[in-house]
């Protein structure tokens, strides 16, 4: 028999929302909290909600107060006024990765160009 859903005013587009603007993926989110990317998911989907201890350790991951996962959306995207100094650079770390990762594929890729495009 499966069991009744908590009533909650959680809203998952907020945690969706908080875990974008880090630049989190869900696995990155689920691990961090010791959970399963699938309970992450429904949770983002409204599926099921999180236990007011598990909204505390989302709150903490995501640099935000539990209660903020009830209310609206704030108007701007990235609030770094709630940031610390060490998400802050966590954030930009992860956004300097990234460009390396893009700059690297295409280096890769331009190489492979100029070797079909050499003379033979």
């Amino acid at each position: 028999m499966a069991r009744p859903r908590r009533i909650s005013n959680f809203q998952g587009s907020l945690l969706r929302l908080a875990r974008q603007e880090r630049q989190l993926s869900q696995t990155e989110l689920a691990e961090r909290i010791k959970i399963h990317r699938a309970t992450l998911i429904r949770w983002e989907s409204n599926l099921s909600a999180p236990t007011p201890e598990q909204e505390e350790l989302l709150g903490r991951a995501l640099g935000r107060r539990r209660e903020w996962f009830h209310g609206e959306p704030p108007a701007t995207m990235l609030n770094e006024d709630t940031l610390t100094l060490d998400e802050k650079m966590d954030v930009l770390l992860r956004r300097v990765g990234r460009v390396e990762r893009r700059l690297e594929l295409m280096t890769e890729m331009l190489q492979r160009l100029s070797g079909d495009l050499s003379p033979k």
